[in-house]
C-alpha cells in the first residue's frame, strides 16, 4: 500500500509543478519507493498465493506478478499516448492506475484478516 500512496503523492506533485519535474529529485524518490514498495507487495502475495507450496509454483508466481506490474504500468501508458499525445499526464496514467489498484488490493488484503507481511 506504501507503493501506491507514493506514486499517487508523485503524481501530485508532477500535477503541481505543471509536468515539468516527472523525474527528479523527490518526485524520483517517490517513483523508486512506489515501483519496489508495489513489486515487493505484489512478490510477497504472489509468493504465498499457490496452495501447493512448491518452489517452482511460488517463483512461477513471482515472476508472474512482475510481469503484471511492467504491463499494468506501461500498457495505459501506451494507450494514453495514442489518445494524448506525448504529454505528461499521458505518461502517468499508468503509474495513477497501477497505483490505485495496489492500493485497493492491499485494502482489500488486509481488511481479509492477511498480515502485510505474512510467513511460512
Amino acid at each position: 500500500m506504501l507503493g501506491g500512496a507514493a506514486w499517487l503523492v508523485k503524481v501530485a506533485l508532477i500535477w503541481e509543478n505543471g509536468g515539468t519535474n516527472t523525474t527528479d529529485g523527490l518526485v524520483g524518490v517517490l517513483f523508486d519507493i512506489g515501483a519496489i514498495g508495489i513489486v515487493l507487495g505484489a512478490g510477497i502475495r504472489a509468493w504465498h498465493a499457490p496452495a501447493s507450496g512448491l518452489l517452482r509454483h511460488r517463483l512461477v508466481a513471482v515472476l508472474a506478478a512482475v510481469i503484471a506490474f511492467v504491463a499494468a504500468v506501461n500498457l495505459p501508458i501506451l494507450l494514453g499516448w495514442v489518445l494524448f499525445g506525448r504529454t505528461w499526464l499521458a505518461e502517468e496514467v499508468g503509474v495513477i492506475l497501477t497505483a490505485v489498484g495496489a492500493l485497493v488490493l492491499g485494502v482489500r488484503w488486509v481488511s481479509a484478516g492477511n498480515r502485510p507481511v505474512a510467513t511460512d
